[in-house]
């Protein structure tokens, strides 16, 4: 058993992965065969007349892929989502290192945010934030020579 206030989250999150499902243009049926269920099931979770296990709302994300629920998931951790670009072949580079670039910010967020949580700011936490900001540039300079290569 659970708190019934953790039954609560878990009937929204459900109710708002399906209603996302529909949303993008899945019908009952196809996230049913998808998933193994019944239509009537997938309508219920969607309405919040019943809470998916934890096997259906995985089945379901790997179908419907949730950017909406995704983002509220990750405001829980206090971090962010920034969907990527679903591109042609041929751009594997540049994606990995626009990749890169990502992670190298992230870094310096991160750390910026451990430094300050204490209210001080010391000489070493300020270099180590001057070391991921580093980083963040570079992996945006590599970026940038990338895309120069590209230009026609």
């Amino acid at each position: 058993m659970c708190k019934p206030a953790f039954k609560d989250i878990a009937l929204e999150l459900g109710m708002e992965i399906f209603q996302e499902g529909k949303d993008k243009g899945f019908d009952d049926n196809d996230l049913a065969e998808f998933i193994g269920s019944k239509p009537s099931s997938i309508k219920a979770y969607r309405y919040g007349d019943s809470t998916p296990s934890l096997a259906v709302f995985v089945g379901a994300w790997k179908r419907i892929r949730p950017i909406k629920t995704l983002k509220k998931l990750a405001s829980w951790s206090n971090c962010v989502v920034i969907p990527l670009p679903e591109v042609e072949e041929g751009f594997g580079q540049l994606i990995q290192h626009t990749g890169q670039v990502m992670k190298e910010t992230s870094d310096v967020i991160e750390k910026f945010g451990k430094a300050i949580s204490d209210g001080i700011l010391e000489n070493s936490e300020i270099d180590m934030i001057e070391k991921e900001i580093d980083e963040a540039i570079e992996a945006l300079i590599q970026l940038k020579l990338k895309l120069e290569k590209e230009r026609k």
